[in-house]
């Protein structure tokens, strides 16, 4: 549609050329002496802004306004000045405690050597940190308990403290040492978190079997035995420290052998798994392959080294 000249406005174009540049004079406005506002004082601005962009939760806001007025009182000092400083005072107080320490975990795989970097505090050395610190010093239990109750006929034993077990009870007197997707990459992953395992246990092994005599913040010597009670995991991780081949094997629980077929009755009773099946069935292996790979499919196990089996009493199918 065609415009109307006679409707448009008359617009005239009027060409300007500058010579001079500056900033424009505005009218002079006074500065405003109070910026923080609606807080009552600077600090309260300064606080909170620094709270909100560290994300401090509300406990940890309350810790620090305590400290704050504990030092505007008197009744306490700080004297870091800024965060050199605190790392330099935090790693003089980790040097007072087992720091941890970096080792290398090969495994092959594939035809080469896989290199892992694994951290870890020496389970040893930390159990001794505990019990030189005087805030648990009063909490240890270092004497075994069975408690009983009559049930109207006869007595029996019941628990409810970690040292009411009867485990607990059994590791009091230590046994004589003379008494005592893809399967390759699945066992690669096997390999590789049982020998990181035991690295992590290496140093407390042979303390499970012959004790450790180390005086606590108390002045009192006592005769230590390292053990470790549970080991809590769901069931994908029970088929890594158990070493079984999972829901697709022919016995998939880790506890007992129970065939697959039969994992619906509740009522039958199986075979429970033990260590020196698989270590039977181990020795096996590497002598004669073929024999060993049927005993360990019979068992639904991996061929691996259980890391757990030489070190702490560790029952991992019980």
């Amino acid at each position: 549609m065609p415009y109307d000249q006679d409707l448009l406005p008359d617009l005239t174009w009027v060409t300007s050329v500058e010579q001079e540049f500056g900033q424009q004079n505005l009218k002079y406005m006074a500065p405003d002496h109070e910026p923080w506002h609606p807080f009552a004082l600077e600090g309260d601005y300064i606080f909170a802004t620094v709270a909100m962009e560290a994300g401090l939760s509300s406990t940890q806001v309350d810790s620090l306004l305590k400290l704050i007025h504990c030092i505007w009182q008197g009744t306490a000092s700080v004297t870091l000045h800024n965060d050199a400083g605190l790392r330099t005072a935090l790693d003089r107080a980790a040097a007072q405690l087992t720091p941890f320490s970096k080792f290398e975990i090969a495994a092959p795989y594939k035809g080469s050597d896989v290199t892992f970097p694994i951290h870890i505090c020496p389970l040893w050395d930390w159990a001794l940190d505990l019990l030189q610190n005087p805030s648990l010093a009063l909490h240890f239990v270092w004497h075994a308990e069975q408690v009983f109750k009559l049930d109207g006929e006869m007595y029996g034993c019941f628990y409810t403290k970690p040292w009411m077990g009867d485990h607990w009870w059994d590791i009091q007197v230590p046994k004589l040492v003379s008494e005592e997707r893809k399967t390759g990459y699945v066992n690669f992953k096997h390999v590789v978190w049982h020998e990181a395992f035991y690295k992590l246990l290496e140093k407390v092994a042979e303390l499970s079997k012959v004790g450790y005599l180390h005086e606590c913040y108390d002045n009192i010597r006592q005769w230590l035995f390292p053990v470790i009670l549970i080991l809590s995991a769901d069931y994908e991780e029970l088929c890594v420290m158990t070493l079984i081949q999972g829901m697709k094997c022919k016995f998939p629980c880790p506890f007992c052998l129970v065939p697959l077929e039969e994992l619906w009755d509740l009522l039958k009773m199986y075979e429970m798994r033990t260590t020196k099946q698989h270590q039977e069935a181990l020795a096996l292996y590497e002598q004669k392959k073929s024999a060993g790979e049927k005993k360990l499919k019979a068992l639904g196990l991996h061929p691996v080294k259980v890391g757990l089996q030489h070190a702490l009493q560790i029952y991992v199918y019980d």
